[in-house]
């Protein structure tokens, strides 16, 4: 049996776009067997409407997505940021932008001020635990506390 499952919504600052992240579990297996995210165009009724392309695949499971405050850009966090450019009609650029941490470092939650700072935490694993907060500006890592 296969059930797909959402794990994570967000909504775009101007209220017409839902992107909703997910995977498909089975149940006989144990196991997931694919991740995807379900684009959507919010009615004025507030029901939705698939977009046209309305899913992507993605590499891993998601564990926190963030819309900068622009609309601009869609960060997903799967162990690797990736950073899609949405466009005017609320759809995705097909080839993001991708940033993968250092091995052994697990990427955490995104936080995107008002300026559009994006910082994404990330820890190694114990018994080493050292936290990281980098800076990643359209993609590109500029910098990392520890």
């Amino acid at each position: 049996l296969f059930r797909s499952t959402p794990a994570s919504i967000i909504i775009h600052p101007n209220g017409k776009h839902i992107y909703c992240a997910g995977y498909v579990y089975d149940t006989d297996t144990s196991s997931y067997t694919s991740f995807h995210l379900w684009m959507f165009q919010v009615n004025n009724d507030g029901s939705l409407t698939p977009m046209d392309t309305s899913v992507i695949n993605l590499s891993n499971k998601v564990s926190g997505m963030a819309i900068d405050p622009s609309g601009i850009h869609l960060y997903i966090n799967t162990g690797s940021l990736y950073v899609y450019t949405i466009k005017p009609d609320g759809s995705l650029n097909s080839s993001p932008d991708a940033y993968t941490p250092d091995t052994g470092i697990s990427l955490q939650n995104i936080y995107i001020d008002s300026n559009n700072h994006v910082y994404v935490l990330g820890k190694n694993p114990p018994p080493v635990l050292i936290t990281y907060i980098y800076w990643i500006q359209s993609g590109v890592h500029i910098c990392c506390n520890n």
